[in-house]
């Protein structure tokens, strides 16, 4: 069992129908830590197959507006990996719409924080292009634009360089909140503003179809095997090892 490797995401409100995909597609492959953020009051379905499948929980007994669980995980997610201190690679990753295909630890990370790019630029794209306006303004998306966007819904990386990613991420989340100017997609705007501000070292950021995570959000054609897997590099890199 890989004990010092670690998943971890939130699945807060989520039931075992939600979660089924992601943690038997995960079990497949993966031997390693599963931890999840959810409420302690999940049903006894749930609790069970979260016991079947080797999943440890972090509960909480705060109800979180839908909204804002973007924003708000972060600091319980930061609060897990300081509880497990053995755990010393992670995927952080969403997860009622993530699957896997491989083991996503199969020659990762190599830096201490590995990010995953969508196939489009930030000014191309609607949403981003909005909140970069909203969050940061007109010469922030100037600036920022022309660069792909970075999906903050899949993170990899050391754990102490994890934890330095959540304290950044908290602590420009809470000067947009102290501000009024808060809402729950700025995981994304801010994940991205980090990254490209120059927030970090020794990272890298891998494209869809390059690296062990393919956002499908904005691709066009997709490459499967014969057997119906997602392939990397059209066809030529192997299996994706999670879609999201």
């Amino acid at each position: 069992m890989a004990i010092n490797q670690g998943i971890i995401g939130a699945a807060l409100g989520y039931s075992k129908v939600d979660l089924y995909p992601f943690i038997t597609t995960a079990r497949r492959y993966f031997d390693g830590r599963i931890v999840l953020l959810v409420y302690n009051f999940i049903d006894e379905e749930t609790r069970k197959f979260f016991l079947e499948c080797g999943v440890e929980t972090y509960e909480i007994s705060e109800v979180i507006d839908p909204k804002t669980i973007n924003v708000i995980r972060f600091k319980y997610l930061s609060d897990i990996i300081d509880k497990h201190p053995e755990i010393s690679s992670l995927l952080v990753v969403d997860t009622r719409d993530v699957v896997f295909q491989d083991n996503p630890f199969r020659n990762y990370p190599l830096f201490d924080l590995e990010f995953f790019s969508e196939p489009a630029r930030i000014k191309d794209c609607r949403s981003n292009s909005e909140w970069v306006m909203m969050a940061y303004g007109p010469d922030c998306l100037s600036r920022m634009g022309e660069n792909n966007i970075v999906c903050a819904g899949s993170t990899m990386g050391s754990a102490d360089a994890l934890s330095f990613y959540f304290k950044k991420m908290l602590a420009e989340l809470s000067r947009l909140a102290s501000s009024g100017n808060l809402f729950g997609f700025y995981d994304q705007v801010v994940h991205n503003y980090l990254i490209y501000s120059g927030a970090f070292r020794r990272f890298r950021i891998n494209h869809t179809w390059e690296g062990a995570v393919a956002t499908l959000h904005h691709s066009a054609n997709l490459t499967f095997d014969r057997d119906g897997y997602l392939l990397n590099n059209d066809g030529k890199g192997g299996r994706c090892s999670s879609i999201r």
